[in-house]
C-alpha cells in the first residue's frame, strides 16, 4: 500500500494528487493508494480519500505502508523516517499558492541530498519515481530526540 500524506495545512494540494489520478488511470500505478488529504478537496475512484487521521491510528498506517509519498513538511517527513519508511517527498510550493513560503523546497532538497528521501521532480512522473524507489536504499535515520532529553533532564537533576 501507498500511503499519501498531505498534513493539515489550510492550503491545498491538489498537484500531488492530480498526478498521482493520472498514473492511477494509466495503470502506471498499480498499487493500492490511500490518502491523508487533510484540507485539500479532491474526489477520486481510484484513491481513497480519509481526511484527517489521529496520531496513532496515523503511526499504524505509516507503520502499514510499503511507501510514503507526502509533502514535505519535516514533520511528516521525520515520522516516517523513524519508522524506516522509504518516503517520496512532494514539496508544497509558494507560486502555485500550496503555501506561503517555499521552506519545503529546501527541506526536500537537503534530505534528498543527504540520502534520507526521494524528491519528487519534474521531469519524472510519480510513476517512475515509484519505480526509483523500489531500488533506493535510503540513509538509516537516527533521531536524537532521546539524546536532548536525557541530556536536559541531567541538566534539570544538576541544578536540583
Amino acid at each position: 500500500m501507498i500511503l499519501v500524506l498531505l498534513g493539515t495545512q489550510k492550503h491545498q494540494f491538489t498537484r500531488l494528487l492530480d498526478a498521482l489520478e493520472t498514473d492511477l488511470v494509466s495503470g502506471q500505478i498499480k498499487e493500492t493508494v490511500l490518502v491523508q488529504n487533510g484540507h485539500t478537496d479532491f474526489e477520486s475512484t481510484h484513491m481513497e480519500l480519509i481526511g484527517f487521521v489521529e496520531e496513532n491510528s496515523l503511526d499504524a498506517l505509516i507503520q502499514k505502508a510499503d511507501l510514503v509519498i507526502c509533502h514535505g513538511g519535516a514533520g511528516s517527513i521525520f515520522k516516517c523516517l523513524e519508522y524506516g519508511k522509504k518516503v517520496i517527498a512532494v514539496a508544497r510550493r509558494a507560486q502555485t499558492s500550496e503555501h506561503f513560503n517555499d521552506h519545503q523546497i529546501e527541506i526536500v532538497q537537503r534530505l534528498s541530498d543527504l540520502g534520507y528521501i526521494l524528491a519528487a521532480n519534474e521531469t519524472l512522473s510519480l510513476a517512475q519515481t515509484i519505480q526509483q524507489a523500489a531500488l533506493f536504499d535510503p540513509k538509516p535515520f537516527v533521531s536524537n530526540t532521546q539524546n536532548i532529553v536525557g541530556k536536559i533532564r541531567s541538566f534539570i537533576d544538576e541544578q536540583t
